[in-house]
């Protein structure tokens, strides 16, 4: 039986970190993995459900750089030893992320169109600003500052 593809929203959320502009509308610059509570949707039964085609993010997990500088999230599996060619493998997608990552935000740069400031008011929509343009979706529930 053929699984049925995820519609994008199913995966991904705008994180809860941005600015209001004078209309009501949310903007921030990134998308998340949903998550279930603190859990990743994905992983159950002690296994990632979408292993094969799972984002680089998820690849490198726990790992990340930033500025240059190697930074490791909490994981419960970072006790487990690790074979030498499997951490030859995260270093390499880690670096290919890192790479992804600045291409992604030099393409943000070339696309972004500012919007004027203002507070929130009881809100229109989300604006999801990346690499690929302005993606804009239903206002979501974001702490209101």
């Amino acid at each position: 039986m053929a699984k049925r593809r995820l519609d994008w929203l199913e995966v991904a959320q705008p994180p809860e970190e941005g600015e209001w502009d004078n209309n009501g509308n949310f903007h921030t610059l990134e998308w998340r993995l949903k998550k279930e509570g603190l859990r990743c949707r994905f992983y159950e039964k002690g296994q990632c459900n979408i292993y094969g085609q799972r984002p680089l993010l998820c690849r490198t997990y726990p790992f990340y750089l930033v500025e240059g500088e190697l930074r490791c999230s909490e994981c419960p599996g970072l006790g487990m030893r690790i074979n030498e060619d499997a951490a030859q493998e995260i270093a390499g997608q880690l670096i290919l992320r890192h790479i992804t990552e600045i291409v992604e935000a030099i393409a943000l740069t070339k696309k972004y169109q500012d919007f004027q400031r203002g507070g929130c008011k009881e809100g229109n929509c989300c604006i999801i600003h990346d690499s690929e343009g302005e993606h804009t979706i239903p206002l979501f529930t974001a702490q209101r500052s």
